[in-house]
């Protein structure tokens, strides 16, 4: 299928749009926005404009596409949002028809029109990767006119030379230096430009600390100055450059610099560099994520700036540490294709295509291979080992005649290579798989004279072996016999011969398998992981996998059992982690070892995997009483009390008769009252305390009691309860929110009860032990007991600590309280009135012109 007929099956066809030509020529020197670009925006028309045709012109030099409206075109936006596409967005417009639109010619594919969220959208398909493009209203501005023309082609290289200005990240010393040279060269002193120099000039030396110094000066005492673009920008690198392979402790300097930066100078030229180095710094800290999102915003708000591409090609490579190769392949051919070369793109690429050759798909990196060849030429003469891969690659493509030709030319551009052992052994290989078989006797004869002792000269005597010749060589302590024998000295002798060259050989498999076997028969765990999981790295379809994943299996569970003992949950967890895909499969151990990872979570305070890994293994009866343990306390901490109590049900159904089926009795009960069910807690902590008389004295358990037992009603066993778990806490230093509750339900319990003094002792004891995190709700309800009581001024007191707190609500609420203690104005106004009435009548009965009452005498 044509790529036009593609892309009608995709990108499809609606109305016939008319083609048109125009007098209009593309002005000199006219460049496409590097950005999305926006037009100013126009006065908004009562009537909506509906976008009424497109059109398309071909032109010598470009095309033309002409959107018409009924009515003058308000606010829209022009951008480019894939490599081939360009999105125009006419806000509230409405379209009369939607739909695929059937246009197209050398340089348009074809459009489509649709509304998003509200807005009128037409996104134009090219045929080109690279382009230019402009827009402009015409025609009273009831016309939106695009234009698209081919970007320049490169230049090629020249013959004989690496290619010249390929894709490079500059370094922050070169790029403060071009800073510094655009500035005066001696700025006055106490000023923004002073302050920009001495920062820059301290970047270009290495002197980060400095740099920081000056621009964090700069940032305050310069606040709206035009300096602090470049400025804000080089403080965030600077914060940076002072620790790139450990960002963490920078991180948030780093990047609330570089947010604060794009989001002030978005059109600054340093702002697609400073996305970058957002994503770069994610991605040392471990944030995929955020690296992934921070690259397309990238790409997306600067499509073809060089950092954008550079932006790409770090994207690439995160799909490839993801394991997603296709869509690595498409962001590195997407940077190939918009023209970008140089050693930073090629060698992601070539990542790529070793990841493939790896994994045996030795068509597709084949492939990958060849495009970087053709992509430059030269690119085998500084990287040697792309001749290497593309002969392996035809060999096992059963093209001897091309592997061998790739392999000889290895060779003969690098005669020192590292494996030129196993080169000069595959050229034999080709040899005999045409059956040239003297040729690759010689060959085979001649790399063990030229390298004995490595692994293709063990692979050369193998071969000779077969064609009947030099059998007599292999002597009683050979290396099949070392490696039978099984001893450690023999194993550990056999993986310094064999195993170092980390060539592809049969004997490496069978050694390195040889050596996990004995490190995990020896307890030492950790060293069986280590060369067990770098034989199935690198032979990933080799004939032992099988029996090498078993063995995996089985060491890692035994370190993940060691370390679980030993309280290093992380370090377990991590583990797993690495190791996880590589034992995809093993269902026992897997199941052993979730159920330890379950464990580890748990410990972590991660509720929510620890109920993921112990839901895996549901179908596994080996844990079954620790696993419903644990989901019972998982769902108990995720707040999902209905699966915590049907767990501890089925807990106590299989396993009636431990101690835990006691313990799940009170973590039931716990539930239950968080579910509004107190009369099913109080009767399941109360079997709980008759089975147990130990938690008799459980602080925690009587406090519960005591509650549960007030709110039924049974104000007498709910102190008595909360007497004894106030005992209990004495004991165990509790913690002070449990005590200030516990005494806080005492002294309301002993209020209902009328014992005055008790009360107020126990709300008196309340208030001395109050949380650092404020509880308003329980504070209220003790003013209310004091109010209950009669004790007006602890009263007072209480909702004066209630207004105090940071809660407008119960703020409110302890206003209103106090207003109402407090006489209206307006009351205390028209008393005063009358006591001064009063007093007027008294006077005049007693002659008193004083105005105050005269004492008898």
């Amino acid at each position: 299928m044509g790529r036009k007929q593609k892309f009608k099956r995709y990108f499809g066809l609606l109305a016939v749009m008319t083609a048109f030509s125009t007098y209009l020529l593309w002005p000199s020197g006219t460049l496409a926005a590097q950005e999305p670009s926006k037009t100013p925006p126009k006065p908004t028309k009562p009537v909506k404009q509906s976008l009424t045709s497109i059109q398309l012109g071909t032109l010598p030099r470009y095309s033309r596409l002409a959107f018409s409206f009924s009515e003058p075109v308000g606010e829209f936006t022009v951008k480019r949002i894939e490599v081939d596409q360009i999105e125009l967005d006419f806000g509230s417009a409405v379209p009369e028809r939607q739909g695929k639109i059937d246009l197209s010619d050398n340089l348009v594919e074809g459009a489509v029109v649709y509304l998003e969220e509200g807005h009128l959208k037409v996104r134009v398909k090219l045929i080109p990767k690279r382009f230019r493009f402009r827009h402009f209203l015409t025609q009273q501005d009831h016309m939106v006119v695009l234009d698209i023309r081919p970007a320049p082609q490169m230049a090629e290289t020249a013959p004989g030379k690496a290619p010249e200005g390929g894709l490079v990240f500059p370094d922050i010393k070169t790029v403060a230096q071009s800073l510094l040279d655009k500035l005066p060269p001696s700025p006055a002193p106490n000023t923004a430009q002073a302050l920009l120099a001495q920062g820059l000039q301290a970047m270009t030396q290495g002197d980060y600390r400095g740099a920081i110094t000056a621009l964090e000066s700069l940032r305050t005492t310069f606040p709206e100055t035009a300096e602090l673009d470049p400025a804000l920008f080089m403080l965030g690198e600077a914060y940076y450059e002072m620790d790139p392979d450990n960002v963490q402790a920078q991180l948030l300097y780093i990047r609330n610099h570089l947010e604060n930066a794009i989001s002030r100078f978005p059109t600054s030229p340093l702002a697609p560099r400073a996305l970058l180095v957002l994503a770069e710094t994610y991605e040392n800290a471990d944030y995929v994520t955020e690296t992934v999102n921070t690259l397309k915003q990238l790409i997306q708000d600067y499509p073809e700036n060089d950092y954008a591409l550079i932006g790409r090609v770090r994207l690439g490579d995160m799909y490839l540490k993801l394991g997603k190769r296709q869509l690595a392949r498409a962001a590195y051919e997407s940077v190939m294709a918009m023209g970008a070369t140089g050693d930073l793109v090629l060698s992601s690429y070539a990542k790529l295509g070793e990841s493939f050759f790896q994994e045996g798909l030795f068509s597709e990196a084949n492939e990958i291979f060849r495009e970087i060849i053709d992509q430059d030429e030269w690119y085998y003469q500084r990287y040697p080992d792309i001749l290497y891969y593309l002969g392996e690659g035809y060999y096992h493509l059963g093209r001897p005649e091309l592997s061998r030709a790739f392999l000889y030319h290895a060779l003969n551009i690098s005669p020192e290579h590292e494996a030129a052992d196993m080169i000069m052994a595959r050229i034999g290989d080709t040899y005999k798989a045409e059956g040239m078989d003297q040729e690759a006797m010689k060959m085979y004869s001649l790399t063990r004279q030229r390298y004995p002792g490595t692994t293709g000269a063990v692979i050369s005597q193998m071969r000779l072996a077969d064609y009947g010749s030099l059998r007599g060589m292999f002597q009683p302590g050979n290396v099949f016999i070392k490696l039978e024998d099984g001893s450690e000295a023999a194993t550990l002798q056999m993986y310094k011969e064999v195993v170092e060259s980390k060539k592809d050989s049969p004997l490496v498999q069978l050694a390195m398998f040889k050596i996990g076997l004995a490190y995990l028969s020896q307890g030492e765990y950790g060293k069986a992981i280590d060369v067990l999981a770098d034989l199935l790295s690198q032979y990933p379809k080799g004939s032992l996998n099988s029996d090498v994943q078993d063995v995996l299996a089985q060491a890692v569970l035994k370190r993940i059992e060691n370390l679980y003992y030993e309280k290093k949950y992380v370090e377990l967890m991590a583990l797993y982690n690495q190791y996880e895909k590589l034992l995809e499969g093993e269902q026992e151990a897997m199941g052993d070892i979730r159920h330890y990872m379950a464990q580890a979570s748990l410990a972590l305070n991660m509720p929510a995997k620890a109920v993921l890994y112990w839901e895996q293994n549901s179908k596994d009866d080996k844990n079954k009483a620790e696993r419903l343990l644990g989901l019972g306390r998982a769902f108990m901490a995720l707040n999902q009390y209905d699966d915590a109590i049907r767990t501890m049900e089925e807990y106590r159904t299989d396993f009636p008769d431990t101690m835990d089926a006691v313990r799940t009795l009170v973590d039931q009960a716990k539930a239950e009252s968080a579910l509004k069910r107190d009369d099913k807690a109080l009767a399941l902590l109360e079997k709980a305390v008759q089975a147990d008389p130990i938690l008799d004295g459980n602080a925690s358990i009587q406090g519960m009691l005591g509650r549960l037992y007030i709110q039924k009603g049974d104000l007498e066993k709910g102190v008595q309860a909360m007497q004894k778990a106030l005992a209990g806490m004495k004991d165990k230093e509790a913690a002070r929110e449990e005590i200030f509750l516990t005494y806080s339900r005492l002294g309301q319990a002993y209020a209902s009860l009328k014992r005055t003094k008790e009360a107020e002792d126990a709300l008196d004891k309340a208030l001395t032990f109050q949380p650092q995190q404020p509880m308003p709700e329980t504070l209220y309800l003790i003013a209310g007991a004091y109010k209950g009581l009669g004790l007006t001024d602890k009263y007072r007191q209480t909702l004066e600590i209630i207004q105090k707190l940071n809660d407008p609500f119960w703020k409110g609420v302890a206003d209103q309280e106090l207003k109402s203690l407090t006489p209206d104005p307006e009351i205390k106004r028209i008393l005063n009135g009358q006591s001064k009435d009063n007093q007027e009548t008294i006077d005049a009965a007693t002659g008193n012109t004083s105005g105050r009452l005269r004492p008898n005498k």
